[in-house]
Formats: C-alpha cells, sequence, structure tokens
C-alpha cells in the first residue's frame, strides 16, 4: 500500500545556491546529504519539507533543460505557505525564474490523471 510521496528528486548545477534558496526563501531545512559510497564524494541533499517529505538534491547537473509547454515531464512542485503574497515577494527577490503573480485568495488543488483533469478549490 502507498502512504504518500516520500520525496522528489532534482539534478542541480549549483548545490550552495540551491539550497540557501530552499532554506533562506522557502524557510525549508537541510536535513542530510549523502556520500557517494564507492570515494566518498558528496552525492545528494535532503531538504526537509515537512510531514515525511524531503526535496532530494543531486550534485553534477551541467545540462539546462528549459522549460517549454509542449515538454512530457516535470512541471512544477507546489508548497504550502501562509502568506502566498509575502511568498511570492521572496522569491522574487531571489531572482528566481517565475511565471505569473498569484491572482486568487483560494488555493486551487488541480491533479491529473491518464483520463481525465479535474480542479477544485480548498478553502
Amino acid at each position: 500500500m502507498t502512504n504518500g510521496i516520500a520525496h522528489a528528486a532534482f539534478n542541480v548545477k549549483d548545490m550552495d545556491k540551491t539550497i540557501a534558496f530552499y532554506e533562506e526563501t522557502l524557510g525549508f531545512k537541510k536535513a542530510f546529504d549523502i556520500e557517494r559510497p564507492e570515494h566518498g564524494e558528496p552525492w545528494i541533499v535532503y531538504i526537509y519539507g515537512g510531514g515525511g517529505q524531503f526535496i532530494e538534491l543531486f550534485y553534477g547537473a551541467t545540462k539546462e533543460n528549459p522549460y517549454k509547454d509542449e515538454n512530457i515531464g516535470f512541471f512544477h512542485i507546489c508548497v504550502s505557505v501562509d502568506d502566498i503574497h509575502e511568498a511570492w515577494k521572496k522569491i522574487v527577490e531571489t531572482g528566481a525564474p517565475q511565471d505569473d503573480p498569484p491572482k486568487h485568495r483560494a488555493l486551487k488543488k488541480a491533479y491529473r490523471d491518464a483520463s481525465d483533469e479535474h480542479a477544485e478549490d480548498a478553502h
């Protein structure tokens, strides 16, 4: 039986900058890191996302893959925040790329399966 999502994994180019973004901008904390067993070099950093969930960051990415609507694969990650407008402001201040600013007070939850798309308001 599945109990939930334990982590999402990302390859990163600049680990220090990425950790700083998750800690300083979003308020997450670095939980632990793992070294490569073969030779002890840094391999993975885990960022605690709350509720037993983590963001897993892998060292060594070198090639950018710009987002395009027609691409198959990863689209976005959504985090729960107390004040979406304040969180947006902090993200903009870091210079991180973003789409449009938040437009609604109610959080929209959206999910997709193989045959249908649904959206519902969460209050």
